[in-house]
């Protein structure tokens, strides 16, 4: 799932007697912590509320996906939540994300050695030849950070973009935005 910086992120989940497994309330207020990628140590952790009174076990998370809060662009978060449902501990995902900016799609290139300073490897997931063409490239981090070049060609098959030549071939993980898509 992709959400943008500032987004608002709504999920509703239930909680279940682990030994009936009947839905029933948690014992106290159930909470959800959010995960940068896979990491261990929780960046934001938040209340549950009720969703609707008169429906046994059913909560409601609300995260808010903010500079603030300790989210970042282009980075892939996790949510879990957490219960205590007659006196046993549970807990659970319930969601996966990764957070985009408004109007702008971004990638990384792709360790290979047939990449060249006008054609690289990928990781965009588009399907389709050329789905990239005439728009614009632009180097956000590395050697190549703040050089812009047209695209002329993509491979959806191998995922290797073909631009106007850069001022060097860029290196691997090094961060690209497309523009006027």
């Amino acid at each position: 799932m992709s959400v943008q910086l500032d987004d608002t992120i709504f999920r509703v989940f239930f909680t279940h007697n682990p030994h009936t497994f009947v839905r029933q309330d948690a014992d106290s207020t159930p909470y959800a912590r959010v995960y940068e990628n896979n990491t261990s140590v929780a960046i934001l952790s938040v209340n549950a509320s009720i969703l609707q009174s008169g429906f046994s076990g059913m909560y409601c998370i609300q995260v808010s996906a903010t500079e603030s809060n300790g989210f970042d662009f282009r980075k892939s978060y996790n949510i879990n939540v957490y219960a205590t449902v007659d006196s046993v501990d549970q807990g659970w995902p319930i969601a996966s994300f990764e957070i985009d900016y408004p109007g702008v799609r971004g990638g990384t290139v792709v360790a290979d050695g047939g990449n060249t300073a006008a054609t690289f490897k990928t990781d965009l997931p588009e399907g389709t030849d050329d789905y990239w063409k005439d728009v614009y490239l632009l180097f956000a981090s590395a050697a190549l950070a703040g050089q812009i070049k047209k695209v002329t060609a993509f491979d959806e098959g191998t995922d290797f973009i073909t631009c106007e030549p850069f001022t060097g071939t860029p290196a691997a993980g090094a961060f690209f935005v497309l523009v006027n898509r």
